[in-house]
């Protein structure tokens, strides 16, 4: 899981135990702005479109505040860590998956806020201009606007601080839940039914890890309220 990976890397260099990725800076866009608390002229200002200025996201608006058409385009930098997918005698797959971490911050951040927020492409690696598209066929669809989201950054580092913090099984479930979820948001408008059914599929996946260990107290009275008849076909 990218954010996860993000997020461990970024604890391990703070204690010294390991250095920081590579610096990647991606472009999002949302539906719905996002900004910080401000109070003043936020059309005007460059200080109130720093949303998240710390490590291990950062966070920048490049749309101006109030006047720039929707979706606003945000700016985000985070540093990528080297990861190891897979790893036996005869496979080795490892790489750096930017448009993974992008995508699942951007789930993140549309679950925090409410906003409908997508990844776009890749734009500077290490520093360097390069600009690379995330996914190899673009998808397009259509979304509404939403009005203006203000955001308390010391929360949404305070919620990237408790998901670090969680046991692996638990922090795996809510990542695959929160994909889910936000592939469920990014169709609702053009595919109803498989929205619905992603969503439906993200709180099984919740459900799965909090109540991994239950058991109904008499498992053929629950299976025969579930499905009539298993008895007789499964003999």
């Amino acid at each position: 899981m990218g954010l996860i990976a993000v997020l461990h890397s970024h604890k391990n260099a703070q204690s010294g135990q390991a250095e920081d990725g590579v610096e990647i800076e991606y472009s999002l866009y949302s539906w719905g702005e996002i900004f910080p608390p401000f109070l003043g002229d936020r059309e005007h200002s460059v200080v109130a479109r720093f949303i998240l200025r710390e490590f291990p996201f950062k966070l920048f608006s490049s749309s101006t505040p109030y006047d720039d058409p929707l979706p606003q385009k945000l700016c985000l930098t985070f540093r990528a860590p080297h990861e190891i997918k897979k790893e036996t005698e005869h496979v080795h797959v490892s790489g750096i998956y930017a448009h993974e971490i992008a995508k699942e911050f951007a789930a993140f951040l549309s679950l925090v806020t409410r906003r409908r927020v997508f990844a776009g492409r890749q734009l500077r690696y290490d520093r360097l201009p390069i600009e690379q598209e995330g996914d190899i066929y673009e998808k397009s669809h259509f979304q509404e606007r939403q009005e203006l989201k203000e955001i308390n950054p010391t929360e949404i580092y305070r919620f990237l601080d408790n998901l670090h913090g969680l046991e692996d099984s638990v922090a795996n479930g809510f990542i695959l839940a929160m994909r889910l979820y936000h592939s469920a948001v990014e169709m609702m408008y053009t595919e109803p039914e498989f929205s619905y059914l992603f969503l439906v599929t993200a709180l099984e996946t919740v459900s799965s890890v909090v109540y991994k260990d239950y058991r109904p107290e008499n498992e053929e009275d629950f299976l025969n309220s579930r499905f009539p008849g298993w008895n007789e076909a499964f003999k």
